[in-house]
């Protein structure tokens, strides 16, 4: 899944397929460009600090990426950004009241005052500074979209910022004039809900009150999470075509307890729906795996030929240049222990006893972002070019699937029928690009690891297709040992000693379910994959030439540890190693874990060693893996305890995980899924 490092060093391994690696990307449309524009940004950041002066507000510095980031994907994140947080009226409203607004790329001299230099600052970000320039937060590795944590977060840094946080005129007058209705409405469009709730409170004393008042107390209960206040509020005001903004109401009501059925039901009461409405609709109905269905209603809602936050936000979903649909943005309420004063990133890590907690809110973002075919899509890793997403897709599907598989109990019924689908999808070879070469590798490697789970918990699940599984398992060996190269490597994009060990890998599990694989393309495999391997232990990153063979001095561990435990258990399962190699390469990937962590959330290589961001859960499932196959059981259990606390300490906000956003969260969700299920003590 990784692009080799440098290219300038195998222009004859890659100009071959140089046109098969063309990546064909959408143009954003006008409406798309215009998300985010609600908030009035400011041109440079001298101007901001100067307007800050004299408004005596802070500034609030968007940082889309930094001068010198390795990130490939910068302009998709800063889509991320501008259709998700900043296109939020919550957000929007918080940013625009009490911050003076700067959306600027750092370089020159601001860049290295505030130390916003790749590495030490991962796009996505932003920064609160004091109009005299005086930095007091910052947040940098943004990679979960919830509107509740950004305003909590703007309202942390204001906290921060001493006598800038001042009410703001709106408030102030409402307060002297007594006028509990506007100065609840004001303290909401500011973040203050606790402020908000008081102001709303007195307002529910008053008696009597117009319906707009009763819109506006459920509104403040939805946003402080009291579901049964805003429910009892709204439900007098069943007319929706009458009070529209009481059916957003309800909407957002559901989505925020995770009912997207309902979401949708609300929906359909209504004849004259807004277009916030009819956005919320669509992202319903994309949870409840009708995403066809979603797109449908965006659309509908562009073709009426509005031109407002929502359907710019509408066009850059359908572009697939938004975060909802990338699963990055989410609806739901999030738990209390989201909120750090603190914050790294979206990062939040959790304790043992969450660890229950973790595996369904996992399990739950995988089953509401399965697609209507049954696969998950939501990846865009295209660095094999466009034409072989299908087979990141495939990959992404079957691992989405064996992570649902091992986490089955959490919600039989749900989970039993995403597995059907997802079956079905991954027996059907229409969704794998079988004439593109690249990434094809993983689609198969990664299928023969769902067929051997899906016929191991076939029977006991009482699940279908048993036969097709290893029907189409069968046709997958074939198709790997056609694509084995004559060296008896295997690529994804290039020949390299990480494919082949998957590979690999892949056909043991597979033979394991009773399915043959044959002997030959095994010891082939290894013999090459033998030949990358150092006197240290250590495996190239690349196949060698001829002149490199026999070397004792393998490459620079720090780039090497992380592969080392899969093409070790590569080895160790062909009868080519043993338990003493296998602890050495377990021990120096634990070692060197934190140069993978410190680069996770980068979508390309990123430090002078070559590591990665998408080889983080990539490294840790062959980690994993490796840690079941140490016969030692004092050894393995302490390679376990490691293992979990890691997987602990990685969760985002919402209680999903991700590291190479193109990659994509279902897929960093899915790989945590299984490590977290083989990390765990046993029975827990």
């Amino acid at each position: 899944m990784m692009r080799l490092l440098p290219l300038l060093l195998v222009p004859l391994i890659l100009a071959p397929d140089a046109s098969a690696q063309r990546k064909r990307r959408p143009r954003p449309t006008e409406q798309t460009l215009a998300c985010g524009s609600e908030i009035p940004w400011v041109a440079t950041l001298e101007e901001a600090l100067a307007t800050a002066k004299t408004e005596k507000r802070p500034v609030l510095w968007y940082v889309p990426t930094v001068r010198g980031s390795r990130m490939d994907r910068k302009p998709e994140i800063d889509h991320y950004m501008m259709s998700g947080p900043y296109s939020d009226p919550d957000v929007a409203s918080v940013i625009t009241r009490k911050f003076v607004p700067v959306k600027l790329v750092a370089r020159g001299e601001a860049q290295n005052k505030y130390g916003l230099v790749h590495g030490k600052f991962i796009e996505p970000g932003f920064l609160i500074l004091t109009p005299a320039g005086e930095e007091v937060f910052r947040v940098d590795k943004i990679t979960t979209l919830s509107s509740e944590w950004w305003v909590w977060q703007l309202r942390n840094a204001l906290s921060r910022c001493g006598g800038l946080n001042r009410p703001s005129p709106q408030a102030a007058a409402a307060a002297k004039g007594g006028d509990q209705m506007a100065l609840a409405e004001a303290l909401l469009a500011e973040g203050d809900l606790d402020g908000a709730g008081k102001a709303a409170n007195a307002l529910a004393k008053v008696g009597r009150l117009a319906p707009e008042a009763g819109i506006l107390i459920a509104r403040v209960a939805r946003r402080r999470h009291d579901a049964d206040t805003a429910r009892r509020w709204l439900s007098g005001l069943q007319d929706h075509d009458r009070w529209p903004r009481a059916l957003v109401e309800q909407m957002r009501l559901e989505l925020g307890l995770g009912r997207a059925d309902a979401c949708a039901a609300a929906y359909l009461k209504a004849s004259k729906p807004s277009d916030e409405a009819r956005f919320l609709y669509g992202a319903a109905l994309h949870h409840l795996n009708r995403d066809g269905e979603g797109r449908a209603a965006w659309q509908g809602l562009l073709e009426k030929g509005g031109n407002n936050r929502w359907t710019h936000k509408a066009s850059a979903e359908l572009q697939r240049l938004g975060p909802f649909v990338r699963s990055f943005e989410r609806f739901e309420w999030l738990p209390d222990d989201a909120y750090l004063t603190d914050p790294d990133g979206t990062r939040v890590p959790r304790k043992l006893d969450r660890s229950s907690w973790l595996a369904r809110k996992s399990v739950e973002l995988l089953l509401v972002n399965q697609r209507d075919h049954g696969g998950w899509d939501d990846s865009n890793y295209d660095f094999g070019g466009t034409d072989s997403l299908p087979n990141v897709y495939v990959s992404g599907t079957a691992l989405a699937a064996i992570g649902l598989m091992e986490w089955r109990d959490i919600d039989p019924k749900r989970i039993d029928k995403a597995i059907d689908k997802a079956l079905t999808y991954l027996l059907d070879e229409r969704n794998v690009a079988t004439k593109d070469r690249n990434e094809i590798v993983w689609a198969h490697a990664y299928r023969l690891i769902f067929f051997e789970h899906y016929l191991r918990y076939a029977g006991v699940k009482r699940l279908k297709g048993p036969m097709d599984a290893r029907t189409k398992a069968i046709e997958v060996v074939k198709a790997l040992s056609d694509l084995q190269l004559e060296s008896g490597a295997w690529r994804h994009e290039y020949p390299n000693p990480f494919a082949t060990a998957s590979v690999v890998h892949a056909l043991f599990r597979i033979k394991d379910a009773k399915v043959p694989t044959g002997k030959k393309i095994v010891d082939k495999a290894t013999a090459a994959l033998a030949t990358t391997r150092g006197d240290d232990g250590t495996f190239s990153y690349g196949m060698p030439s001829r002149r490199g063979r026999g070397r004792s001095r393998g490459p620079v561990v720090e780039g090497a540890a992380g592969r080392m435990p899969t093409c070790e258990l590569a080895l160790l399962m062909a009868g080519q190693s043993d338990q003493k190699r296998l602890r050495h390469a377990l021990d120096v990937s634990f070692e060197h874990h934190g140069l993978l962590e410190a680069i996770r959330k980068y979508d390309d290589h990123a430090d002078r060693y070559g590591n990665g961001g998408f080889f983080f859960w990539y490294d840790l499932y062959g980690r994993t893996e490796a840690i079941q196959r140490v016969k030692n059981t004092a050894a393995r259990e302490t390679y376990r305890k490691k293992m979990l606390q890691l997987v602990l300490d990685l969760p985002e906000i919402d209680g999903g995980f991700v590291d190479s956003h193109e990659l994509g969260k279902t897929y960093g969700t899915a790989m945590a899924l299984i490590c977290l299920k083989a990390a765990l003590p046993t029975g827990q």
